[in-house]
């Protein structure tokens, strides 16, 4: 295809590569295309197009994306910026978990001998999980995490208190009236019938990079877009960016849409390619627009699979997602078809076929011992559809099905999440078949086959602490278990997260379950276990120790009836050594109980303390400063009912104080003395105590007066 230009005008140096892109596409058969540009000639007194390709009979309008009102602004700032970001590569940034954004401050300057110590208070900033941090000279970067994936800092903003900016908002703003006024000019009728008319769009814009952010402006006025007549197309050009030419994108075509609104579809490269850059922001627009791209994804996808199709694994993701709509709404049928179309899906892939940045390869960390909180991948999201089934009774059985298939998925990732239904299943597992059945029969035997599956798993290889972590959830719940089965989950889930619970129902209180079932269980066994786990004192036992004592805490709030069956635990905890986090719990047990048990809560007080100070005597102490929770109101009792206990147990008191431990608020404390009923031995007790707040206010100055007036 010869190209003839006849004259030339600015906007030509983005016509020209867009031309060359669009004719080898697209204007193959035509030998010659002469270009005529309507503004060089005087005799058009309306507004006209930039550009009209004769033969092929197509308009073209040139419009340019840049935030006028900070275009100069955003090249300082880009400067000052692009030191950060040069600065930050050097870094390591191991100790960073995720992906964080920093709102730059407004109208900041950094000298460049100043960078490195900026980009260090950053990272420590950053790796200290605060808000926002403040730097001397320069201004308050406010800290935004926007992944828990990589261990990135990126930069925003040209800042403002109101936070970041929205790059797609900016980009809308700016290309609103533009779109307004390219219809106006491609709507030029002096070259009769057009066959095309075409809107393009070039960035000059620093954050609009990202094709999604300009999709995403797009759609903010896609109403308004659909109305106009008069573009056909609109295209994006990005110019030349460090020697690299990147091909024009096309981002909306009229025609496509046309059909969407119609839920019709011709499955040509273009729609599949603007139904995918489209996809998220569409279903995003309402349940109107939902069923409209559910319709469309059906009649794309046919009788293929969506990564067939739609080889953007984010598009698959967010469509996906839409399974949750569904299910929500109790639309079954619809939500096991995106089920059954992305079971198979190769996001993620096993752990062979993994390219990219090892931090995303999740069966990889999960095999590291690394634990994964966040949602991601295709069949990652596919789980949590499969577990919205398991809460209507008559789809439980699929969600099992389909539970089992991620199941046998060789990527740990995808086990991972196939817990997650799992756990849902287990709270219902009344309503798979089989359910009370010795021997296991029916559904009910395949669920019981999966978990202790999973139990084993875990079992051959320790390291998976994500999986393992996950495993007592399911048993919160599935509780039905025999002896034999019990002891295999509590001495495999020993030191996974929450696996106290589990230690303390099967000890407890499983003996009074299930005695419909003919199961066989001994709780002695457990009894004996959870015993030597208060009493042991290995150091891997010390979190699972700190949880025991917090469900102590937990189930007396929630069931008070329960006090005397605790009881004989807390004692045991109270014979061993000082460990600050079951201090801590058995302070809340003593705040909550010491109106209600008043003599059992004093003992248990003293004995803390006595507890607290053999840990102090210590000179390789290894726990954190002792904290107590309880004084104020332990204090107030022994005044009331036991004043002989008093000043001894206030000396101990100061004594910690003095040694750094929390021991409350001094005030009160001294000021209990006047709750003494009887007069003589209340005015020994306030002569005593004035001689330890005396040693404490030398210690500390600014401690708060004490009122020694009774009234």
């Amino acid at each position: 295809m010869k190209k003839v230009f006849v004259g030339k005008i600015p906007e030509s140096i983005f016509i020209e590569p867009f031309i060359e892109f669009y004719g080898s596409k697209y204007l193959q058969k035509f030998k010659r295309v002469d270009i005529e540009f309507p503004e060089l000639s005087n005799i058009y007194r309306e507004k006209v197009p930039d550009c009209f390709l004769v033969q092929p009979k197509i308009l073209i309008e040139v419009k340019r994306i840049f935030h006028r009102q900070s275009i100069q602004s955003l090249a300082a700032w880009g400067s000052y910026v692009r030191r950060l970001e040069e600065e930050v590569k050097k870094r390591n940034l191991n100790k960073i978990k995720g992906s964080y954004l920093l709102n730059t401050p407004s109208g900041f300057r950094i000298k460049p001998r100043k960078v490195s110590k900026v980009v260090s208070q950053i990272i420590n900033a950053v790796v200290a999980s605060q808000s926002e941090v403040a730097i001397e000279n320069v201004g308050k970067f406010k800290i935004d995490k926007i992944s828990d994936e990589g261990k990135k800092i990126y930069f925003a903003g040209l800042g403002g208190e109101g936070g970041f900016f929205n790059p797609a908002q900016i980009i809308y703003e700016n290309i609103r009236e533009q779109v307004k006024s390219a219809n106006q000019q491609l709507g030029f009728s002096k070259f009769g019938k057009v066959n095309k008319k075409i809107l393009l769009l070039v960035n000059e814009y620093q954050l609009g990079y990202r094709i999604d952010n300009v999709v995403e402006a797009l759609s903010f006025s896609y109403k308004d877009l659909f109305k106009f007549k008069n573009i056909d197309e609109i295209w994006l050009l990005y110019p030349p960016r460090e020697d690299k030419i990147l091909p024009p994108i096309l981002l909306y075509s009229h025609s496509f849409f046309k059909q969407f609104e119609k839920t019709k579809v011709r499955k040509s490269k273009e729609a599949i390619e603007l139904f995918d850059k489209w996809f998220y922001f569409l279903a995003n627009k309402g349940d109107e627009y939902k069923e409209r791209v559910f319709s469309l994804l059906k009649k794309v996808v046919d009788g293929k699979k969506p990564y067939q199709i739609f080889k953007n694994k984010f598009t698959r993701q967010e469509m996906v997602r839409l399974g949750n709509y569904f299910a929500e709404k109790g639309r079954y049928k619809e939500a096991c078809w995106i089920i059954d179309k992305f079971i198979d899906d190769p996001d993620p892939p096993i752990s062979n076929n993994y390219i990219g940045d090892p931090y995303f390869n999740y069966h990889k960390r999960i095999e590291k011992g690394d634990t994964i909180s966040h949602i991601t991948t295709v069949l990652g999201h596919l789980a949590w559809v499969i577990q919205k089934l398991a809460l209507n009774q008559k789809q439980i059985s699929k969600s099992l099905s389909y539970t089992k298939v991620l199941l046998s998925h060789k990527n740990l990732y995808v086990k991972l999440q196939a817990i997650f239904p799992l756990i849902e299943i287990s709270a219902r597992r009344q309503w798979l078949s089989g359910y009370g059945k010795r021997p296991y029969a029916g559904e009910y035997k395949e669920f019981k086959k999966i978990v202790f599956y999973l139990v084993d798993l875990v079992a051959k290889n320790p390291d998976y602490k994500a999986i393992a972590d996950k495993l007592p959830l399911i048993f919160f719940y599935f509780k039905d278990l025999s002896t034999k089965e019990a002891e295999i989950v509590i001495n495999n889930l020993v030191f996974a997260k929450d696996s106290a619970a589990l230690f303390i129902y099967f000890g407890i209180f499983r003996e009074r379950h299930y005695k419909e079932q003919e199961i066989e269980f001994n709780g002695r066994v457990f009894r004996d276990k959870l015993k030597a786990i208060i009493t042991s004192k290995k150091k891997e036992h010390k979190n699972l120790r700190a949880g025991i004592i917090w469900h102590f805490w937990k189930i007396l709030s929630d069931k008070p009836s329960e006090f005397g069956i605790i009881l004989p635990y807390i004692n045991i905890f109270l014979k061993q050594p000082y460990e600050e986090h079951s201090c801590r719990s058995l302070g809340m047990i003593i705040r909550d109980w010491i109106n209600k048990k008043p003599d059992v809560c004093i003992d248990w007080f003293k004995k803390l303390l006595d507890q607290i100070s053999d840990y102090l005597l210590k000179k390789d102490r290894q726990e954190g400063v002792p904290w107590l929770v309880s004084t104020e109101e332990v204090i107030t009792l022994i005044a009331k009912q036991k004043s002989g206990e008093l000043v001894s147990v206030m000396g101990k008191l100061v004594d910690f104080w003095m040694k750094n431990t929390y021991i409350g608020n001094p005030k009160p404390l001294f000021e209990s003395y006047k709750l003494v009923s009887d007069v003589n031995t209340r005015e020994e007790i306030k002569r005593k105590f004035k001689i330890y707040y005396k040693s404490m206010k030398k210690e500390n100055p600014r401690l708060k007066e004490v009122n020694w007036k009774l009234t």
